[in-house]
């Protein structure tokens, strides 16, 4: 899975998916970007291969790159991007019950 797969997930559950985007897609590297390391700041053990050898986790450089997470968890990634937005986005009400809906969704799949 590439990071285009996770950004257009993402761009889906935010009501972002017609171009011209609200987010362009240097915006939706760096939230991709600050989810991995988020996520793997949480569930460190996604950073370790089948031997316990630890994996490198550098930064996507390009939406083309892929993910190098478990399967499982590249498909939360989009959830917690999805939060990151609407806390962005202002402190009304809707955004912060969006905001924590989205969070709410990430943690109890993670």
């Amino acid at each position: 899975m590439t990071g285009q797969d996770i950004v257009d997930r993402w761009r889906s559950l935010i009501g972002d998916a017609i171009k011209a985007y609200r987010y362009p897609d240097t915006v939706a590297l760096k939230l991709l970007n600050d989810a991995i390391r988020e996520l793997t700041g949480l569930r460190p053990d996604l950073t370790l291969d089948d031997d316990g050898t630890i994996l490198a986790m550098a930064d996507l450089t390009d939406l083309a790159d892929t993910v190098t997470l478990p399967e499982d968890f590249r498909r939360v990634v989009p959830h917690l991007m999805a939060a990151y937005v609407y806390e962005d986005e202002g402190t009304d009400d809707a955004n912060a019950k969006a905001a924590q809906a989205a969070r709410t969704k990430f943690t109890s799949l993670i």
